[in-house]
């Protein structure tokens, strides 16, 4: 990550949070951690492309899917599967 700091290529570490994160609520399960990264990539895309920055789309695509798997988990969990 320090090299993407370095040469400014943010959005490709944006790339790598969107990634981290599916994988943290898509697999792992792990829907604490995946928030974290759900919000960096967030914070991210709008510290370096502002808010009307298309790429936002998805971002918001991303938290929808997030909070949609988290919902299933949770109702899969009270439902004692």
């Amino acid at each position: 990550m320090k090299l993407v700091d370095l040469e400014s290529l943010w959005p490709q570490k944006t790339v790598y949070y969107e990634v981290i994160a599916r994988a943290y609520f898509e697999e792992a399960k792990d829907f604490e951690k995946a928030e974290e990264y759900v919000d960096m990539c967030e914070e991210l895309w709008i510290a370096y492309g502002g808010v009307e920055h298309d790429n936002l789309e998805g971002v918001k695509q991303l938290r929808h899917d997030f909070e949609m798997a988290k919902l299933v988990a949770e109702a899969l969990e009270e439902a004692g599967r």
